[in-house]
């Protein structure tokens, strides 16, 4: 039995990655592949620099895990058939992006705004 490669979706919580998981939801149903939302992050390095929300989990590592629950959310309330699965992986977005294209059917990212 061969495992499909999934359809990869690079999300940072910007308006410009929402419509690139929308468009993946759609084409993960088309072609019958799983997806799998990714968001690197470096919250590790820069943890001191910020205050922490209490004695829980690094503020960091809150706002990246809700970055992939939401896209995760909004994933399933476009096409709830689709399998989806996240990960929070500590490297800079363009390495995570580039390492998960080795193991993905495509790689999806989203827009982003003249100027920004």
């Amino acid at each position: 039995m061969t495992m499909e490669l999934p359809l990869v979706v690079g999300v940072d919580g910007s308006e410009g990655s929402l419509p690139a998981v929308d468009w993946a939801v759609d084409e993960a149903a088309r072609h019958g592949l799983p997806l799998r939302l990714v968001h690197g992050s470096l919250w590790e390095r820069y943890e001191g620099l910020v205050p922490s929300l209490g004695r829980g989990r690094p503020t960091g590592q809150v706002m990246a895990d809700h970055i992939v629950a939401s896209a995760a959310e909004r994933a399933g309330r476009r096409n709830p058939d689709v399998k989806v699965s996240t990960d929070v992986l500590l490297a800079d977005g363009a390495d995570v992006l580039l390492h998960e294209g080795n193991n993905a059917t495509a790689l999806v990212t989203g827009s982003r705004a003249a100027g920004s």
